[in-house]
């Protein structure tokens, strides 16, 4: 479990969420920057769903 910015991430979400992120951007590109992805794992996290982003 890594912590940043008082905020646990969980390894098993965080590579889940990649892949979906992995697979939305093969359908397209659209501009999603390393923050982007961070700041939705980081709420994602926070209510304890991967998906809740979506």
């Amino acid at each position: 479990i890594l912590s940043k910015n008082g905020s646990t991430i969980d390894l098993n979400k965080t590579a889940a969420f990649l892949n979906i992120v992995a697979r939305e951007l093969s359908h397209a590109t659209t501009g999603v920057t390393d923050a982007d992805v961070e700041k939705f794992i980081l709420q994602s996290n926070a209510n304890d769903d991967v998906c809740g982003c979506l």
